[in-house]
């Protein structure tokens, strides 16, 4: 962004409330609110979907009636898609998600970013800021052979090898969006996903981009 120092620089409150509708491929929906919390409705298992979807809808108000100093909305919508082959030792997943935050001055510290481990795994937290964002995740998962002694194997339930590529671009306004490959940010990279009994997942991302080499461990 060109307009410095941008819009919340000396700080302020940013207060809000949200709502997030969630729909999986089998039919149920739930709801959550904006800090991530959710009822978990999963097709094959939380930690490694090998088939069906998920789709998410949220909206987001910053407002000064919630004591807020800014003022803007959040829209985002996200989508997911799994495919598993090879008795599910293997799993395509494809994922995309459109950000829009409208507002006349929106602090920098809630601008729609890229750069981390969920958006583009090149770069390092909030590379790329502007109002809107949208990138898109594909993956392959490979499931490791399990060489580790039962008593490990106790509480490694599983491990997978990833193979990643991510794309995706910020822009200031929805309605000029275009796709122009110059526009784009890429990423690719390799990963392990570590199952820990009973549902935990331990993710390990190297990534690579244009820029630098970025590692992040989740």
């Amino acid at each position: 962004r060109e307009d410095l120092p941008p819009p919340g620089w000396e700080g302020g409150f940013v207060n809000s409330l949200g709502l997030t509708l969630i729909r999986d491929s089998s039919g149920n929906t739930c709801f959550t609110d904006t800090a991530g919390w959710e009822k978990r409705i999963n097709k094959d298992s939380p930690c490694h979907p090998v088939r069906g979807g998920r789709q998410s809808i949220t909206v987001e108000r910053v407002d000064p009636a919630l004591g807020s100093d800014y003022e803007l909305t959040r829209y985002a919508f996200s989508w997911a898609e799994y495919r598993g082959f090879n008795d599910g030792k293997e799993v395509v997943a494809a994922h995309a998600q459109y950000e829009i935050n409208d507002g006349k001055d929106i602090p920098f510290g809630e601008l729609a970013w890229l750069g981390c481990s969920k958006t583009l795994r090149g770069y390092y937290l909030g590379r790329w800021r502007d109002n809107d964002s949208l990138f898109f995740n594909f993956e392959w998962r490979i499931r490791n052979p399990m060489i580790l002694p039962e008593r490990i194997q106790s509480i490694i339930s599983d491990t997978y090898t990833v193979l990643f590529y991510d794309v995706g671009r910020v822009f200031q306004d929805y309605k000029k969006l275009t796709f122009e490959p110059s526009e784009f940010h890429s990423a690719t990279g390799i990963g392990l996903r570590i199952i820990i009994q009973p549902q935990i997942v331990v993710q390990a991302d190297l990534g690579f981009s244009r820029e630098q080499t970025a590692f992040f461990l989740d």
